[in-house]
């Protein structure tokens, strides 16, 4: 759908409104982009919980050997040319591109610009970065990728701190509620008790590091980056101080 609504406008552009220069014509990518991770975030984990239910086969009866689908009308499993073969193939692949693919995506896209995204992070803590000239390096992925980072503290925002960015952390605790439904389908206490155990150890995580950057946040973040940064002339945060002080001699 994105592609055909980016294709679309592109069009509009450029038959329309005879806009024939590249960057007006795709100018509406970065809103594109941001819609697309809006919408993949939030639909992630309904979307991998009814994947994985065309994997989920149960025994109906100690005395029947075969195994069906929790859902439906209870469809043999591994019944060849039965409805559980033909959507087996269709979920491991979607769940390849869409479960796994779309936070590995977002991790290398996050990890490969984790500088840009941390001074993007400072310059959002001071309350500027909303043009290119007050943002002259991350302006193009605040308009693209912001919804991925921009809650979270520097550090937190694009995994510079040896695991990557808190939005994977949570993409991959969705995930794991959702493979509790499928590895103990048979054990609804088990499940239960799994699933509080993830959530249990996503909120200690979550109190112990405190990645969320709130308004009221601000500038103690500031503080504390200045504080790494004066502890170690050579460490990135004060690379990154550095470039945001040359950014406000601009202003």
């Amino acid at each position: 759908m994105l592609f055909i609504a980016f294709g679309s406008f592109a069009l509009y552009k450029w038959l329309v409104l005879g806009r024939s220069d590249k960057h007006s014509t795709f100018s509406h990518v970065n809103k594109l982009i941001s819609g697309g991770i809006i919408v993949c975030y939030f639909l992630y984990l309904f979307v991998t919980a009814t994947l994985m239910e065309a994997l989920n086969c149960i025994k109906v009866d100690d005395s029947d050997p075969n195994t069906y689908m929790l859902v439906g009308d209870l469809e043999p499993c591994y019944e060849p040319g039965g409805l559980h073969m033909r959507v087996f193939p269709i979920a491991i692949v979607f769940m390849l591109l869409y479960t796994f693919g779309f936070p590995a995506i977002l991790a290398y896209t996050l990890w490969n610009n984790r500088e840009a995204i941390m001074e993007d992070q400072l310059l959002r803590a001071k309350g500027l970065g909303y043009d290119r000239i007050s943002n002259p390096r991350a302006y193009d992925l605040r308009r693209s990728i912001e919804r991925a980072y921009f809650a979270f503290r520097p550090e937190y925002a694009a995994g510079s701190i040896g695991v990557n960015s808190w939005v994977v952390v949570i993409l991959a605790r969705k995930a794991l509620i959702a493979i509790t439904s499928l590895v103990w389908a048979n054990n609804s206490s088990l499940q239960l008790s799994v699933s509080l155990l993830v959530l249990l150890c996503s909120y200690a995580m979550q109190v112990y590091h405190t990645p969320y950057m709130a308004p009221a946040d601000r500038e103690q973040t500031l503080r504390d980056t200045m504080i790494l940064a004066l502890e170690d002339e050579h460490c990135i945060w004060a690379k990154l101080q550095k470039n945001v002080k040359e950014v406000e001699k601009r202003l």
